[in-house]
């Protein structure tokens, strides 16, 4: 939370994202590796691990097919009217 000097004159820095799409079960094992190495690319900095067959084969890999995106971002309140008392 941001707390400016006015009394009541607060607010929250936020970033959003909201997504709608068609989610599908990939189950081609290639489909797989490839959204996983997007995953661990994403999370962990490394490109092309090495998965068994065996992890492959027991881990679910759903592709989301973005259909409409939206976001929006606040960096805290407004400048408080200097023309309010503080306090």
């Amino acid at each position: 939370m941001i707390e400016t000097q006015v009394r009541c004159n607060c607010g929250m820095k936020y970033k959003s994202v909201v997504g709608m799409g068609r989610i599908s079960l990939l189950t081609d094992y290639d489909e797989k590796i490839e959204g996983l190495n997007c995953l661990v690319r994403h999370y962990h900095g490394q490109d092309r691990p090495r998965y068994t067959p065996a992890y492959v084969n027991a881990t679910v890999v759903l592709r989301l097919d973005i259909e409409e995106l939206t976001g929006k971002k606040c960096e805290g309140p407004s400048q408080p009217d200097p023309n309010l008392p503080v306090g």
